[in-house]
């Protein structure tokens, strides 16, 4: 409470030290039925725009009560709302709806412009009634100014304002709604109207100095609107501790959120990490695919060649495909069938020795064991002993037989010193003995 006290004499004294007192703003003045104020100001100003604006308190009973009335009628301005007037256009009447009780604060406010050829009446901020004036219309000038009367010879009972009023200022402009509003809804205390500053001309601190006829009476509603201000500011300490509570809920709010955000941070640190792990991974994979695919380029290149080399094999087999009788011996010159090529002589010797060979092998079938027999034919023990038995042949040759072929191999050998026997002439010796079988 002592804050809010505190405070209250410091907006008091903020205002005490303006050129335009706080104080002399909230100086009202009490009008009896014999008093009003007259004076002659410069009209100029308002000739084609004007506005008066007043806090009024009407207490009496007369039936024109007028806050404001210049030049015999060219503005006239009631507290009951009867016969409101404008540059002489006397036909504003907005009684029926202006229900303030007698004795309650209202904001009033009269405005006219010739531009828009409009009067309008406001009450606490609301728009009660607008008129049309004629063209042209203007307010003049050189008349007088009278508050609480009738201008004029007509300060009688029935014209007199018999009421309080404050800050009662003449703006150069016509206020707009909006305007008005903002006035009336920031309340008696307030000095909003110091924000028209530059249209305020005739201002209600000037008024207050102006020489007084009957019984014109001052009062100060300083105290109320100090017990205002301190309700205010109690209501906006209260708002302010809600707003202290949200902010620190909101602060938590923000914390929480920084730290969710570091961690976020965090994890999205960690995930790009893994993220470069991975791609790491991906990029050495990709290597070994890339090796591999050319490991099996190269094999499927060999195999390829393998095909190529067996199926050059088939077709010179199948070129022995006719009789017995029609062996291509020259083929034993190519390296792919012996390492070492033979002579024209030798392969002569070779079909000959063949032939005779061939003849006695017609019904046996070359055995793995003879194979590697005859691939040891050039050793100097050859075991020509064994061919008596199954071991290398299926049938048994009669020692006759043996010691012939003996003979003839001895005799083809004696050219094949040297010469080692491959897989292929194994196969072509296989071939030739199937078809001297069949």
């Amino acid at each position: 409470m002592m804050m809010l006290s505190l405070l209250v004499y410091l907006v008091l004294a903020y205002h005490s030290a303006q050129a335009t007192t706080y104080s002399d703003q909230m100086e009202g003045l009490r009008f009896a039925d014999d008093g009003y104020i007259q004076f002659s100001p410069d009209m100029s100003p308002f000739v084609n725009k004007m506005s008066v604006c007043s806090w009024i308190r009407y207490l009496g009973s007369n039936q024109y009560p007028q806050i404001l009335n210049y030049g015999s009628n060219q503005v006239r301005f009631q507290s009951n709302g009867a016969y409101n007037c404008a540059s002489n256009y006397c036909y504003l009447q907005v009684g029926s709806k202006l229900t303030v009780p007698k004795g309650q604060w209202f904001h009033g406010c009269l405005t006219h412009s010739s531009t828009s050829r409009s009067i309008r009446y406001y009450a606490d901020g609301a728009l009660l009634g607008t008129a049309q004036t004629s063209a042209g219309n203007v307010i003049s000038t050189g008349g007088i100014f009278v508050l609480g009367s009738h201008s004029g010879n007509h300060h009688t009972s029935a014209y007199a304002f018999g009421g309080e009023m404050l800050q009662l200022n003449v703006y150069a402009k016509e206020l707009s709604g909006e305007e008005i509003k903002r006035m009336a809804d920031a309340g008696i205390c307030s000095t909003i109207e110091n924000e028209n500053e530059d249209v305020r001309v005739l201002k209600w601190e000037d008024i207050l100095k102006k020489s007084r006829t009957g019984t014109v009476t001052e009062f100060s509603i300083i105290d109320q609107c100090s017990s205002q201000i301190l309700s205010r500011l109690e209501e906006a300490e209260r708002k302010v501790n809600e707003t202290e509570t949200q902010l620190s809920a909101t602060q938590q709010s923000l914390e929480e959120c920084q730290q969710s955000l570091e961690e976020s941070e965090q994890t999205l640190e960690e995930t790009v990490k893994e993220k470069e792990v991975i791609e790491q991974t991906l990029n050495h994979t990709q290597t070994k695919l890339n090796s591999t695919e050319l490991q099996l380029e190269n094999v499927s290149t060999n195999l390829n060649r393998t095909a190529d080399d067996l199926q050059t094999a088939l077709k010179q087999l199948e070129q022995f495909n006719q009789t017995s009788q029609s062996w291509d011996w020259d083929l034993f010159y190519q390296d792919i069938y012996m390492n070492t090529t033979i002579s024209s002589e030798v392969a002569e010797q070779l079909r000959s020795s063949w032939d005779n060979i061939a003849e006695m092998m017609i019904g046996f079938t070359i055995t793995d064991q003879f194979i590697t027999f005859l691939k040891h034919i050039d050793t100097e023990e050859r075991p020509w002993t064994m061919l008596h038995t199954k071991q290398y042949l299926n049938k048994v040759f009669t020692r006759e037989d043996a010691n012939s072929l003996i003979t003839m191999w001895d005799g083809i050998s004696g050219s094949l010193v040297g010469v080692t026997m491959t897989r292929e002439t194994v196969e072509l010796l296989k071939y030739i003995t199937k078809n001297c079988t069949d």
